[in-house]
């Protein structure tokens, strides 16, 4: 028996395929800042619709004391001049 070193064979081995060949997974780069982008949009725009909504809410409660303040300075004077009937009525 003889023995005999191992030899390529004649014209050589095949060319080995290493490259990866992976298929397109998730959404592009643009796609997502799109995406990033329309979010943000919709966020800005209800910060700034609720600080719309607050400004206009403090508006009104504002409104409501002016108009209010006369109506209060009323039952504060004839609270005060009931009590000042009573304490002449007490002397």
């Amino acid at each position: 028996m003889s023995t005999g070193q191992e030899l390529p064979p004649k014209g050589g081995f095949p060319n080995i395929s290493y490259s990866r060949r992976l298929p397109k997974k998730g959404p592009t780069g643009f796609v997502m800042l799109a995406g990033v982008a329309s979010v943000m949009v919709y966020g800005w725009y209800n910060v700034f619709h609720g600080l719309r909504e607050r400004r206009e809410l403090e508006r009104e409660k504002m409104w409501s004391r002016i108009f209010l303040l006369p109506l209060l300075t009323a039952e504060t004077d004839r609270d005060e001049y009931r009590r000042n009937l009573a304490a002449t009525e007490r002397e």
